[in-house]
């Protein structure tokens, strides 16, 4: 399941402007980074179609065949959990800039899934920091 945001003032379920004012428009139509609950793999293929992003993975999944070469293509982070601590600092630090740049240019967000495995949709597994480090905006 993907978390969307709507577009309150478009649509009309909510609109701002009659608290900022009848000129106020919003600078950023979407966030450098989405973040989303993982229930299975559908949830990767309905984010490819609606957001066309790029992913934080495990760095295992560069050698999944075929999924691994659309990872790469699409950009994504991959981390190593077993990874030390100077490189998961290093590899949030990747993350931290790749949401800046997102925000400035408009390219494509990044999506993370916080909880770092699927869930049965039932309860919530501890987030991971990473994806929040940066204190950038996310969706």
């Amino acid at each position: 399941m993907i978390w969307i945001k709507t577009d309150y003032v478009s649509t009309g379920e909510g609109d701002y402007r009659k608290w900022l004012g009848p000129d106020w428009k919003p600078q950023w139509e979407g966030s450098g980074t989405i973040v989303s609950n993982h229930v299975c793999w559908a949830d990767i293929l309905l984010a490819l179609v609606v957001f066309f992003p790029s992913f934080v993975s495990k760095s295992s999944v560069k050698k999944y065949p075929f999924v691994g070469a659309i990872a790469c293509v699409i950009d994504s982070v991959f981390l190593d959990r077993a990874a030390s601590k100077e490189e998961r600092g290093a590899a949030a630090k990747i993350i931290e800039n790749r949401q800046r740049e997102n925000e400035e240019t408009g390219r494509s967000p990044i999506l993370i899934f916080p909880e770092g495995a699927t869930t049965n949709n039932k309860s919530i597994i501890k987030f991971k920091r990473g994806p929040f480090a940066g204190l950038n905006s996310v969706q």
